[in-house]
């Protein structure tokens, strides 16, 4: 390579470097502009409460359109909570049903 070719890659190189040391000046002022106007915090608590709007949205959306599954869940999960009185009722209507066979099989004397 002869001296002039390298001067000239070497001024090409310079120009490359000062224009890419530009676009990030402009970058970093662009992002101090748009921090100054809206710091990260807000920026962060802004896209929290719509994405927890949208979950809501959603959520009331799918309520809408499945009434019969959640009453149906609502009810399976009442019926788990009280699962022990019903279990007691359920034994004591057996007790009583079984004294009444009993009573009219002895009633009518079949064996």
């Amino acid at each position: 390579m002869t001296p002039d070719r390298d001067e000239a890659e070497l001024i090409e190189a310079r120009q490359l470097r000062d224009m890419a040391r530009a676009i990030v000046r402009d970058n970093l002022t662009t992002l101090q502009v748009g921090l100054a106007a809206r710091p990260i915090r807000q920026r962060l608590r802004d896209r929290a409460v719509n994405l927890a709007a949208d979950g809501v949205e959603q959520a009331v959306d799918l309520a809408r359109n499945s009434k019969t599954v959640i009453a149906l869940t609502l009810a399976a999960l009442a019926a788990w909570f009280a699962r022990r009185s019903l279990l007691a009722l359920l034994r004591r209507g057996y007790r009583y049903l079984a004294a009444q066979m009993a009573a009219r099989h002895h009633d009518t004397g079949t064996d």
